[in-house]
C-alpha cells in the first residue's frame, strides 16, 4: 500500500466497519471488472450506509470535484446541504491538493483511497472520521465518478448543535487493487 500522509504520519488501514462493508460491496459489484458500473450498485445492500455516502464528479475543465449527491448524515455533520458544493472548499488550503490528487487518481487511475480525517467546528470541537473514495463507471458513458463515504469514528452529542466547518487530513492510504488491463480505455480524458 502507498501511504498518503500530509504531515508525515503513517496511519492504519480501514478501521470503521462501515468503510470495510462499503469496500466489500464495491468489490462484489465489480466482479471481474476493474470497477463497478452504477447500475451494478444495489442501494438496498447499502442500507444503513446511504446517509454517509456521497457521489463526486470532476469538472471537465478544472481540477475541481463537485458533490453530485450527499447523504443526510453529511448534512447533519456540517449543518448544511452539501449537494452541489465544491468538495475542496471543505478542506484547509494545505490539504486541498492532497484531496484533489486522491480524487483525480480515483478517476484517472481507478485508485481506491482511504483517509483518517478530523472535522472541526468554529468553536474548536473535533470529531474523527474515516473517508473512502472508490471509482464507479457511469453507465453508457466513458466517465468515472467517485463513490465516497464519510464515517464518524465516534458520534458526539454536539453534531446537531455545532456543525463541522472544515475537515483536515490525518493520513491515509491508496488501497492496492488487482491490476487490470488498459485503464485508459475505461476512463474519459474529459
Amino acid at each position: 500500500m502507498t501511504v498518503v500522509t500530509p504531515s508525515g504520519v503513517e496511519q492504519t488501514g480501514i478501521v470503521h466497519p462501515d468503510a470495510r462493508r462499503l469496500l466489500q460491496l464495491w468489490n462484489r459489484w465489480r466482479g471481474a471488472q476493474p470497477i463497478p458500473s452504477r447500475s451494478a450498485m444495489n442501494l438496498q445492500e447499502m442500507g444503513a450506509l446511504l446517509p454517509f455516502m456521497m457521489v463526486l464528479e470532476r469538472n471537465p475543465v478544472q481540477p475541481l470535484f463537485r458533490l453530485r449527491l450527499a447523504g443526510t448524515a453529511l448534512r447533519r455533520f456540517t449543518g448544511r446541504e452539501l449537494t452541489g458544493v465544491e468538495f475542496s472548499t471543505l478542506w484547509p488550503e494545505h490539504d486541498r491538493d492532497l484531496v484533489v490528487q486522491a480524487l483525480s487518481s480515483t478517476i484517472s487511475h481507478l485508485g481506491c483511497h482511504i483517509f483518517l480525517v478530523a472535522g472541526a467546528t468554529r468553536s474548536g470541537r473535533q470529531a474523527a472520521f474515516q473517508c473512502v473514495f472508490l471509482p464507479v463507471r457511469v453507465d453508457g458513458r466513458q466517465t468515472v465518478q467517485v463513490l465516497g463515504g464519510l464515517f464518524p469514528l465516534n458520534d458526539p452529542y454536539w453534531f446537531d448543535k455545532h456543525p463541522i466547518t472544515s475537515f483536515r487530513l490525518l493520513g491515509g492510504k491508496t488501497l492496492d487493487t488487482e491490476p487490470f488491463g488498459d485503464v485508459e480505455k475505461l476512463v474519459s480524458r474529459a
